[in-house]
């Protein structure tokens, strides 16, 4: 178990370097990708409510019942993976 936190403390921190293509042109795409996902949702709403109640359930467990000792409240690098989801 300690080599596990060893090993995550080693991990170095993103760099903070600016999307390919520059600001603006990421800027763009994350707008159009919002757009596209809202008239998905306004076009067919089937799988929205099973979504909004799996997210009420199973974020508290993972938040209250972390799967290692070394996973806090909110991830480290939590806006890279945002910015790479969208």
């Amino acid at each position: 178990m300690d080599e596990q936190a060893a090993d995550v403390a080693a991990v170095p921190n993103a760099p903070k370097l600016p999307p390919v293509g520059g600001w603006p042109r990421a800027i763009v795409f994350r707008i159009f990708a919002l757009l596209f996902a809202g008239g998905a949702v306004y076009n067919n709403q089937d799988g929205l409510g099973a979504i909004i109640v799996l997210f009420v359930l199973v974020v508290p467990f993972e938040r209250f019942f972390p799967r290692h000792d070394h996973q806090h409240f909110r991830r480290p690098n939590l806006n890279l993976d945002l910015g790479y989801a969208l």
